[in-house]
């Protein structure tokens, strides 16, 4: 679970550079939505 907190951190961090981590950011996403849900 400590990986994951540290995931969403970096969400903030790549959320600066959403375009260049487009790709990131939609795995990401994925990621947040098993969390969230």
């Amino acid at each position: 679970m400590g990986m994951t907190m540290l995931s969403v951190h970096n969400v903030r961090a790549e959320n600066a550079s959403w375009l260049q981590g487009m790709k990131y950011a939609q795995h990401i996403k994925q990621t947040l939505k098993l969390i969230l849900y």
